[in-house]
């Protein structure tokens, strides 16, 4: 959460926690387990350096062989382009400010000062085979015209397109951009 001290640090130690843990998230409850075990990290760096509002918001896709996982947590993103679809498989948990009504507010978090049980939104799919998908993760600050950014023909370009026209749009956000192809073949 880039507006609080010590953003980064939540940011990263999540991704830390993400990284070791991913490869056993197999349903919502190891999905959870794995959000707590971040939040719970995060909020004890933070009480323990003096900034207990660091916090992070996440978005994650799971690969596997028969299928993906996508899961978040706070205002990342995680978007599915398949053919002529742009579907959002994720959840943003936000709300209006009761001091501000024009301002979202993040519901929930990894860390963010506050103990409280986390509900990752968790999804599961099986590939349609034969297709080639495209995930796009990303943080809130993603605007502009991105139709056409997010059909570039590479992962690349698509990430570079899309930041591109955030930053044309005026960026009032920070803004982070990861695209992932994946081409499901049927097994001979």
């Amino acid at each position: 959460m880039g507006g609080h001290s010590g953003g980064e640090l939540a940011a990263w130690l999540t991704a830390h926690v993400l990284v070791s843990g991913l490869s056993d998230v197999s349903d919502a409850a190891t999905s959870d387990a794995l959000a707590q075990r971040a939040h719970a990290l995060v909020s004890d760096a933070g009480a323990g350096l003096g900034h207990p509002a660091m916090g992070a918001a996440f978005a994650a896709v799971v690969l596997g062989g028969t299928g993906y996982a996508v899961l978040n947590i706070g205002d990342c993103r995680v978007y599915r382009v398949l053919a002529d679809r742009v579907d959002l498989l994720s959840v943003d948990d936000a709300a209006p400010s009761r001091h501000d009504p024009g301002r979202l507010v993040l519901t929930q978090s990894i860390g963010g000062g506050v103990a409280q049980r986390l509900d990752t939104h968790f999804y599961a799919m099986s590939w349609e085979s034969g297709a080639t998908e495209r995930f796009v993760l990303c943080s809130d600050g993603l605007i502009g015209d991105t139709e056409s950014a997010i059909r570039e023909p590479s992962a690349e370009g698509c990430a570079d397109a899309l930041v591109a026209a955030t930053l044309d749009a005026g960026a009032p956000d920070n803004v982070s951009v990861v695209v992932i192809d994946v081409t499901v073949t049927d097994p001979e």
